[in-house]
């Protein structure tokens, strides 16, 4: 039996993929149901409840970091971003006591949430590589070439036009997942080089040799920009909620069949002629009127 833990990764994975698919598409309603993503979408609307048990938030990370729950690089950045948390604030201590160390000190608070946002990317992109794994991408590609060659140029069975429909559609999920991947660890790359910029910045405020205002300014400036990703990664989430309500199958979607009569029944329901009383039988046949009773 597949723990919890186990449970939640699979259902949020297949359920993104489908979700990434119709943001890019733009049109989900219009997308015929590939029969591999529609039963993993039902399956994970099913646990979306678990999936949320144990979070801050819907989708988010517990709210304790704990870069060593996640795999790299996602590890790295966490604890990059708290190690340029710890050096900002040994220059707050290093600053004599007054206005600049009262103003690093607001900076330094207001630096904390920009941590914390990276802990809750940081953990969306380590669920996507999850992600990205469960599908099993190579698989995918060699089940997908096989059933092509399996064709060979000839008409596919209804059965091999469903599984070669179904493979690409996964094929198109990993790779616009693996997209997302690529493009969160560049902005966390990006975003880290900042916050190590940001520190060096601290110190040269905190000997006069720049001013708070500026600094003040990048300080909003990153927060902003990690909360701008961490809020987009939301939006594929809840874009892959909505999909897995969209592909679910219904019982109004299945076929309906008249139930069948046999021919016996047929029979026994029609209108059948009322047999002739027995002889003999005096409520049921006329007696003769002034006439002798027969002997």
């Amino acid at each position: 039996m597949r723990s919890t833990r186990s449970r939640l990764v699979i259902g949020i994975v297949i359920a993104a993929a489908v979700g990434l698919l119709a943001l890019i598409v733009g049109a989900s309603a219009t997308l015929a149901p590939p029969l591999g993503l529609a039963a993993s979408a039902a399956w994970f609307g099913g646990t979306r409840g678990a999936a949320r048990s144990g979070h801050a938030s819907g989708s988010g990370a517990p709210a304790r970091i704990d870069a060593y729950t996640l795999s790299e690089p996602w590890r790295h950045y966490v604890l990059s971003g708290q190690n340029a948390k710890s050096r900002f604030v040994r220059v707050v201590a290093s600053t004599s006591p007054g206005p600049i160390r009262d103003r690093l000190a607001e900076l330094g608070h207001r630096l904390e949430r920009g941590i914390e946002e990276c802990w809750q990317v940081a953990h969306r992109g380590d669920r996507i590589d999850a992600a990205i794994t469960q599908l099993n991408p190579g698989d995918a590609a060699r089940r997908l070439a096989t059933t092509r060659a399996e064709v060979a140029g000839g008409t596919p069975t209804p059965a091999q036009a469903a599984t070669i429909h179904s493979l690409e559609a996964q094929v198109a999920a990993t790779t616009r997942l693996q997209s997302v991947s690529a493009d969160t660890r560049s902005r966390l790359d990006l975003l880290d080089t900042r916050l190590d910029e940001l520190v060096a910045r601290a110190a040269e405020v905190s000997v006069g040799a720049a001013d708070t205002t500026t600094l003040s300014g990048e300080v909003d400036e990153l927060v902003n920009d990690l909360e701008s990703l961490r809020l987009a990664l939301d939006e594929v989430n809840r874009a892959a909620e909505d999909s897995a309500d969209t592909f679910a199958p219904s019982n109004a979607d299945a076929p309906q069949f008249a139930p069948e009569v046999l021919p016996t029944e047929a029979a026994a329901g029609a209108t059948q002629p009322t047999p002739d009383p027995p002889l003999g039988d005096p409520t049921s046949r006329e007696q003769p009127h002034g006439g002798a009773q027969p002997g």
